[in-house]
């Protein structure tokens, strides 16, 4: 896996990209995705933007989704559905990338 990102902070908020890319997984991942180590603590959940290659929620019905921790410095991943359900995800190919974006505030 490599990762690569930056970040723009502006008064109390930070404007974050990154992009996270692998080889030679396939199957199915437990549980979400964490990108940790953001470079300030989250003050309130920020649901973030997100596109992938490569990677989907491996159930039909569901979508990927995400947001900012609150009162952390990290990014959870993973699915959701419209009955509140969420769970982990699939990677169903052996190469992949997945890119982030969005604001929190601090």
């Amino acid at each position: 896996v490599t990762a690569t990102g930056q970040y723009i902070k502006t008064g109390n908020f930070v404007y974050v990209q990154a992009q996270i890319a692998w080889t030679g997984t396939g199957g199915v991942w437990s549980g979400g995705l964490q990108i940790t180590g953001l470079p300030f603590t989250v003050a309130e959940y920020s649901p973030i933007s997100l596109h992938s290659a490569g990677l989907n929620t491996g159930v039909a019905g569901y979508w990927l989704a995400g947001y900012f921790e609150d009162t952390s410095t990290r990014i959870l991943i993973g699915y959701n559905n419209e009955a509140g359900g969420t769970g982990g995800l699939a990677a169903p190919s052996t190469t992949g990338t997945i890119w982030v974006s969005g604001t929190y505030k601090v």
